[in-house]
């Protein structure tokens, strides 16, 4: 409940579609309204979602989706202030125009940088980035006995974030 999340779009110029909320409807709302063309001006959009930030969060995290090369700006030089402030970058590329060097470059290293060949795979990536985040999660916490209680039936442990239910 104390997350927040922003949508900001890139092509020659950047827009903020959804600025900072806690209800991801409104951001799925956004999603929907965004169309492709233009150049590819990933430092714009950079700045953009720069921008939404107050600087009082416990973190500031960016994720860069593109499947293209930069055409304009300097999105490495950028994102590179971004990084030394303390802001995460995760970057996602997909098809075949993507530049993963670039990419690679921007994100805040190795494990923050994805490449995907087929859009229908980038559910998975967004999973992996939120599990990512997300880091450990509690299954259950008390004293020893109330702990043992709760896993003497075992635990249901789901390996497919997207998908409802337990896999």
């Amino acid at each position: 409940p104390d997350v927040q999340f922003g949508l900001a779009s890139y092509s020659s110029s950047a827009s903020v579609n959804q600025a900072l909320t806690t209800d991801p409807a409104d951001i799925s709302s956004a999603l929907s309204g965004l169309s492709t063309g233009g150049s590819t001006n990933i430092e714009s959009g950079l700045q953009a979602a720069d921008g939404m930030f107050s600087g009082t969060a416990d973190s500031e995290i960016v994720v860069v989706l593109t499947n293209g090369n930069e055409t304009t700006g300097d999105a490495v030089g950028y994102a590179s202030g971004m990084k030394s402030a303390g802001v995460k970058i995760y970057t996602v590329a997909y098809g075949s125009d993507a530049n993963a060097s670039t990419l690679s470059q921007i994100s805040s290293g190795p494990a923050y940088s994805y490449l995907s060949a087929q859009i229908g795979a980038i559910g998975s990536v967004f999973a992996a980035i939120g599990q990512s985040i997300a880091g450990e999660q509690v299954i259950v916490e008390g004293t020893l006995a109330e702990v043992l209680g709760a896993l003497g039936d075992g635990v249901h442990l789901d390996s497919n974030l997207e998908a409802e239910g337990v896999q």
